[in-house]
C-alpha cells in the first residue's frame, strides 16, 4: 500500500508540473483555435445529429412496424375472432374488432371480402364499397402480410393487411393506426428533434400531416421543404428569424405520393454550447496564471484518488460483493472509466442472478444442460412423450373473474400442473397461455417416459379436483381441464438464434398430442392418449375411445382414456368397461343393431353417456350407407 501511495505521489508531482509548462500556452492556442473552428464543426455536428435521428427514427419506425404486423397477426389468428368472421353477420364482426382492436390501439378495422369489398368495418361508411388499397392485399396474398402509409379517410395512416385463415384464407384483416400530433411529439422526446411527417405528390403539393410544430409554423414551412425532399440530403433553411438544419427521410413512396418523416434542429440552439465554451476559454485565459498550480494540484488529484477508488472496488469485487458502485460522477475519461467499470459490475452481477435464476424460469433438466455443455442450435431425433394440457373453460371464468383473479387462478392451476409433471420427472417446455406443454424424455429420459407421463396425467386429474375443492370454499369457479398424451420419435434441440434460443421438441407426434388434447371436448373426457402410449404402458386401464385419422393422413390411430392403474377400479367400472368394449367390437363388425342396443344401454351411465352418443350418431348414419367395403372405424380429424 505504501508503495502505492508514493506512486500516486509521483504522478500527482508529474502532472502539476506539466501544467505549470504548457497550460498558458495551449489555453492560448486552444482559444484562437476553437475560435476558428467552432462554426464548421457545430454545423457538421448538427448534420450528423440529423443523420443518427434519421436512422434512429427508420429504425424505431421499422420496429414499430414489426409490431404492428405481428399484433394484428395474432389477433388474426385469434379463434373467437375467426369465429365472428364466419358468421358474415357485421355486427357480430364489428363488436369483435373493437373487443380486439382496443388490445392493439388500433384506430379503426376493415373485414375485406376476397372480392375486395369491405364487408364490416369499425366506422360508419358506405356497405360492400371496395377497399382504398388493393395493392396492399396483393402484397399480402404475395408476402403473408403488408404495411403500407397512407392517406385513409382524410387522415395519414398506418395500414396492416393480414389474411384470415380458416383454415384458407377468407378474407381480410385490415387494421389502421393513426399518424398524428402525439406520434410525432413522441419522437421529438425520443430524438430531441423537431419531427414531422409530410406527403409529396406527384404534383409538387406538399402537405404537412402531423408535427410537434404550431400550426402557424407548419404553414410557414411547407413551401420551404420542396427542395429539400427531392434532394435527400440535409440542408440550411430560415424559418421566421431562425435558421434551421432539416433532413428529410423518405419512409414510403407509390404511385400518386411520396411520405417523409422530416427532423429539423435550431442552428442557434447548436452553437450555444460552442459560445459557452468560447466564453469559458476566454475567462481561462486570463485566470490561467493564477490558477495553473492550483488547477494542477486538484487536477491530480481527481486522477489520483479515483483509481485508489477503483483498487478498492475491484477487492470488493473479487470477494463477490457488488453491492456498492463507484460514486464517481464526471464526464470526461476517468468518469467514463467509473461508468464502464459500475457497467462492468452489474453485468458480472447480472450472470449470477442469470444462473441463479435460469432454473426458476425454465425446467431444471433443461437448465441443467445448458449450463453444462456449449449452446448450439439443432436437435436429435429421440423418442419422447409429450403432454398439453390446458383449461377447457377459461375463456368463460375470464368472463366472470376481474383480470386479477383471473391471473391468479391461473397461476395457482399451473403451480399445481407443474409441480405434478416435476415430480414425475418432466419439463415444461413452455406455457400456452391458460395451457402447458410438457416433455417425458427430454432432454433427459428416464427409462420409462411414457409411464411416468400417464401417472402424471392422472394425478393431475386429482390435484385438480383438490383446487376445486379449495375454490369453491373461495367462492370461485372451478376450472376444467383437457389433457393430451402422445408418445413419438421427434427432433428435440434448441431452436431459435445464437442470441435467443429455445428448447423444444418438433415433429408430426407434437401436433398430434395437441389434437389429443383438443379431442378431450368432443368425447367429453379429461385424457385422452394415443396407440403409441397405450403399447407402451400396458400397466394402465384404458378405455378405448375411438379410431381417429389426422388431416392429410392416410393410416388411423386408436385413442384411449386412461383410468387407474389395473386391479384398482371397482367391480362396476369394471364390468361397464367390458360391457362398452363389446359394443365397440360389435360396431367394427358393423353389427350395427347389437351394438345400438348396448351402446343404449351404457349411455344410461353418466360416465358413458357422451362416448355412446357418438357411437349411437355414427350408427345412425353408418347404417344407411350401402358400401362400407373400405370402411376402417376410423373418423377423420378435419380440425388442427
Amino acid at each position: 500500500m505504501d508503495r502505492l501511495t508514493l506512486k500516486l505521489d509521483s504522478l500527482q508531482k508529474q502532472i502539476i508540473v506539466f501544467f505549470v509548462l504548457f497550460l498558458v500556452l495551449i489555453q492560448l492556442a486552444g482559444f484562437f483555435a476553437v475560435k476558428y473552428v467552432i462554426h464548421e464543426t457545430a454545423h457538421k455536428n448538427l448534420q450528423k445529429e440529423l443523420q443518427v435521428g434519421g436512422r434512429v427514427i427508420y429504425e424505431l419506425w421499422s420496429r414499430k412496424t414489426k409490431d404492428l404486423i405481428e399484433a394484428t397477426r395474432v389477433m388474426a389468428a385469434d379463434y373467437a375472432l375467426r369465429e365472428a368472421i364466419v358468421t358474415n353477420d357485421p355486427e357480430t364482426i364489428v363488436s369483435a374488432f373493437r373487443n380486439h382492436g382496443a388490445r392493439i390501439n388500433a384506430d379503426f378495422m376493415e373485414y375485406i371480402r376476397l372480392d375486395g369489398t369491405i364487408s364490416a368495418a369499425t366506422y360508419t361508411g358506405p356497405e360492400h364499397h371496395q377497399f382504398a388499397f388493393p395493392e396492399l392485399i396483393a402484397k399480402a396474398i404475395t408476402d403473408g402480410n403488408a404495411s403500407g402509409i397512407r392517406l385513409h379517410r382524410g387522415r395519414l395512416t398506418q395500414v396492416v393487411v393480414l389474411p384470415i385463415l380458416a383454415p384458407t384464407t377468407v378474407g381480410w384483416l385490415a387494421a389502421s393506426f393513426y399518424i398524428d400530433d402525439a406520434n410525432a411529439k413522441q419522437y421529438r422526446r425520443i430524438l430531441a428533434l423537431d419531427t414531422s411527417f409530410v406527403s409529396l405528390d406527384k404534383h409538387g403539393k406538399i402537405d404537412i400531416h402531423a408535427s410537434n410544430l404550431p400550426k402557424e409554423v407548419r404553414t410557414r414551412t411547407a413551401p420551404l421543404l420542396i427542395d429539400l425532399l427531392r434532394s435527400g440530403k440535409s440542408e440550411t433553411i430560415r424559418i421566421d428569424t431562425k435558421n434551421f438544419e432539416v433532413l428529410a427521410i423518405p419512409f414510403e413512396s407509390h404511385t400518386d405520393q411520396t411520405f417523409y418523416a422530416v427532423l429539423e434542429r435550431s442552428i442557434e440552439e447548436g452553437l450555444l454550447p460552442f459560445e459557452s465554451l468560447l466564453y469559458g476559454l476566454f475567462v481561462l485565459f486570463l485566470m490561467s496564471l493564477f490558477i495553473t498550480i492550483l488547477g494542477g494540484n486538484l487536477i491530480a488529484r481527481r486522477i489520483a484518488q479515483p483509481v485508489s477508488a477503483l483498487v478498492t472496488a475491484v477487492g470488493r469485487i473479487a470477494k463477490g460483493d457488488y453491492s456498492e458502485a463507484l460514486g464517481i460522477r464526471r464526464s470526461d475519461e476517468i468518469g467514463k472509466l467509473a461508468n464502464a467499470f459500475n457497467d462492468l459490475s452489474r453485468g458480472l452481477e447480472e450472470r449470477d442472478r442469470v444462473q441463479d435464476l435460469l432454473g426458476k424460469v425454465t425446467s431444471p433438466a433443461i437448465a441443467n444442460q445448458l449450463l453444462k455443455q456449449e449452446i448450439n442450435l439443432g436437435g436429435e431425433e429421440r423418442v419422447v412423450t409429450i403432454l398439453f394440457a390446458d383449461i377447457r373453460n377459461f375463456t368463460t371464468l375470464c368472463e366472470i373473474l376481474t383480470p386479477s383473479q383471473s391471473l391468479e387462478l391461473l397461476n395457482r392451476y399451473l403451480a399445481v400442473m407443474n409441480m405434478v409433471i416435476e415430480t414425475h420427472g418432466g419439463v415444461v417446455d413452455k406455457y400456452t397461455g391458460d395451457g402447458v406443454m410438457a416433455l417425458f424424455g427430454a432432454p433427459v429420459s428416464q427409462g420409462d417416459d411414457a409411464k411416468q407421463a400417464l401417472l402424471a396425467a392422472l394425478e393431475m386429474k386429482d390435484k385438480l379436483d383438490e383446487l376445486t375443492r379449495k375454490l369453491a370454499l373461495e367462492n370461485l369457479p372451478d376450472p376444467d381441464v383437457g389433457i393430451g398424451i402422445n408418445t413419438a420419435r421427434v427432433i428435440a434441440g434448441n431452436i431459435g438464434s445464437h442470441s435467443r434460443l429455445n428448447y423444444t421438441v418438433l415433429g408430426d407426434g407434437v401436433n398430434l398430442a395437441a389434437r389429443f388434447e383438443g379431442l378431450t371436448k368432443r368425447y367429453g373426457v379429461k385424457i385422452v392418449v394415443g396407440e403409441t402410449t397405450y403399447e407402451a404402458v400396458p400397466m394402465i386401464e384404458y378405455r378405448e375411445l375411438d379410431k381417429v385419422r389426422a388431416k392429410g393422413k392416410t393410416v388411423p390411430v386408436r385413442i384411449f382414456e386412461p383410468l387407474g392403474l389395473k386391479g384398482q377400479l371397482s367391480a362396476n367400472t369394471s364390468e361397464l368397461l367390458l360391457q362398452y368394449h363389446e359394443a365397440l367390437s360389435e360396431f367394427r363388425e358393423q353389427a350395427w343393431e347389437t351394438a345400438r342396443q348396448k351402446f343404449a344401454y351404457l349411455a344410461d351411465h353418466h360416465d358413458y353417456a357422451r362416448i355412446c352418443n357418438i357411437y349411437l350418431g355414427y350408427i345412425e348414419r353408418l347404417s344407411k350407407t350401402e358400401n362400407l367395403a373400405e370402411w376402417d372405424g376410423a373418423f377423420t380429424l378435419y380440425e388442427k
